[in-house]
């Protein structure tokens, strides 16, 4: 169970980074290109880094309950959270949308996915978030 508290307050550090840079950008009226493209990059990379965390947290959290993965990936830490209803079928969606969209700009990063997915951070870290401290 020390693992998991560990990854929670790892995972909780990132969170909190990460909010602080979506207040960052939607309380500021950002005028700048360049600003606004620093900015949008750094919630981006925190997303990322979020993403990763969240996922290997759970996974730490589904083996102190004695459901251990053979091979751990996100997908499958997230059904099997689905399977064990650790999380509902909405946050299980959302979480495989979470995974791809982490897949698809930190593999192929280009503006219009950027500011894509820029769009749907907010939603990703509620989620995170929420299930983060029901879990606590």
């Amino acid at each position: 169970m020390e693992k998991v508290k560990s990854k929670h307050e790892v995972l909780s550090k990132a969170l909190k980074t990460l909010n602080k840079s979506l207040i960052k950008k939607f309380s500021q009226k950002h005028t700048n290109i360049d600003d606004y493209q620093e900015l949008r990059d750094s919630i981006i990379k925190r997303f990322e880094y979020c993403a990763d965390i969240f996922w290997k947290f759970l996974n730490e959290y589904l083996k102190s309950k004695a459901s251990i993965l053979e091979a751990p990936r996100p997908k499958n830490v997230y059904k099997e959270c689905l399977d064990t209803k650790i999380i509902t079928e909405k946050e299980y969606f959302l979480c495989i949308k979470l995974v791809e969209d982490r897949n698809l700009i930190a593999h192929s990063y280009n503006e219009e996915a950027a500011e894509d997915i820029m769009k749907k951070i907010p939603d990703y870290y509620s989620l995170m978030d929420s299930i983060s401290s029901r879990l606590a």
